[in-house]
Formats: C-alpha cells, structure tokens, sequence
C-alpha cells in the first residue's frame, strides 16, 4: 500500500537488519505484496477505497472482479505464476548501484521475483514496438 493505508503496518522487526539502505520504515513500507490470491485482492481492493475518487471506485471494483481468477475470492493453484518487479530510472547507468541491488538481489528473488529495470529508452522502444 505504499504508506496509503489508513491503519499503520505490521511493526517492523528490529532486532533482524533492514532489506535495504532505506531501513525498516521502508521495509514496513514497501513490500513485494501479499502471497495469496485473497490477500492481493484485500490490498488492491483496500488501495482502491483509499486512493481513488469515489467516483471511480465502482468501477474498479468491478474491473478488478473480472480480472482475478474467481474474483479474489478462491485461489487457483497457480495464481502468480509470473511475478515481476520492474525498477524505474531514466537510464541503467544506477543498475550497479547498492540500493537497486537490494531490490535486484534481495528477497524478491529468493521469494520467486524476476527483476527488470525499465528507462525511459526502453518504455519509447516498447511504445513504437
């Protein structure tokens, strides 16, 4: 939920050292997200009442019920199959960098995460493609 959660997160744990330089706040914070399909539906449909106009929240809703399997309801055997984290900047020239390893090298991929640092280049590659 990136901090738009109206109620504060789990309390971080201190006592194990943070996933990144960014330290436990952003741990807390910043989390590759839920591992079942219920859980995922809960959140998008948590970031939906939070973060969009009332106005629009309908119809996300609706989107999001003809999106997942059985509605977020009843979780597939396979519902995250493929699971990305895509890492922006305006070039790859920070890819080496300490903080973007932490991303790259840390826990998402022990957990199954492929990583991709996307630039600008490549988005203007993908809208002509």
């Amino acid at each position: 939920m990136g901090g738009l959660s109206p109620w504060p997160p789990n309390p971080p744990f201190e006592d194990q050292p943070p996933l990144s330089d960014l330290g436990h706040f952003a741990d807390s914070t910043y989390k590759l997200g839920p591992l079942t399909l219920p859980e995922y539906s809960a959140q998008m449909r948590e970031f939906i009442d939070v973060a969009l106009p009332k106005s629009i929240r309908k119809k996300h809703h609706d989107e999001l019920e003809r999106y997942l399997p059985g509605g977020g309801k009843r979780a597939p055997e396979k519902w995250d199959v493929v699971k990305n984290v895509w890492q922006t900047d305006k070039d790859d020239g920070r890819v080496e960098d300490r903080m973007v390893k932490t991303w790259r090298e840390g826990g998402a991929r022990d957990e199954g995460w492929q990583w991709e640092m996307v630039t600008d280049e490549w988005v203007l590659w993908r809208l002509r493609g």
